[in-house]
């Protein structure tokens, strides 16, 4: 019989690792990157014109700040949006988002749509230059105890696909 503190140190079989998520979401991230600029590359040529590569673009809108808040501070929104209606249908539905897929990692239990939707909150503000400490505040979280407090709100967790 195993002595209880030991039990507590041991990692449960099903139990997704920090990097397997971070891996996952920057696959998402990417995904979401391509559709925002997709999306709006019109919109972004209009506004700044074309760049060339987004190196360029970065620092002519940094030099540029006061310029383009407006713009910066639409893009945001606009991409907080996307991102939350990407992980919340595909995690409602699927119970997965496309990086999730590709490293065997699905949400448990089948989510209602509430559920989707607060867990994926953090992840959408992340977007947001005002608000990205929410997100912050869940890794952090996810990082002493193993859970995302936005996974715990919602009553869920992420485990391995069999």
């Amino acid at each position: 019989m195993k002595k209880p503190g030991i039990s507590l140190l041991l990692k449960n079989p099903n139990e997704v690792s920090i990097w397997k998520r971070g891996f996952a979401f920057l696959i998402d991230i990417l995904i979401l990157e391509l559709i925002v600029n997709l999306t709006f590359s019109s919109y972004i040529e209009e506004n700044i014109g074309d760049m060339g590569n987004i190196m360029e673009m970065y620092r002519y809108l940094s030099e540029n700040y006061e310029l383009f808040a407006s713009f910066l501070l639409t893009m945001s929104i606009a991409s907080a949006l996307i991102a939350l209606i990407y992980f919340t249908l595909l995690e409602w539905k699927l119970q997965q988002t496309v990086g999730k897929m590709i490293f065997k990692i699905k949400v448990n239990p089948k989510l209602e749509f509430w559920q989707a939707l607060v867990r994926n909150l953090p992840k959408s503000l992340f977007f947001i230059s005002y608000t990205y400490w929410v997100f912050l505040f869940d890794i952090f979280y996810l990082a002493f105890t193993r859970q995302r407090f936005f996974d715990k709100l919602a009553k869920t967790s992420l485990v391995k696909v069999k």
